[in-house]
């Protein structure tokens, strides 16, 4: 069985890295963007 070059390692584990920032990124604009319009709502 081959082994795995170091480079591809840290190409998939950059990868990981990236999904989780963007899940968590959106989640937390997803949020802010909820925030902002309750607020408006209350405004209103």
């Amino acid at each position: 069985m081959p082994q795995m070059s170091p480079l591809l390692w840290m190409l998939l584990f950059i990868m990981l890295n990236l999904n989780l920032l963007i899940s968590i990124t959106l989640n937390f604009y997803f949020k802010m963007f909820k925030l902002n319009k309750k607020k408006k709502k209350n405004n209103n």
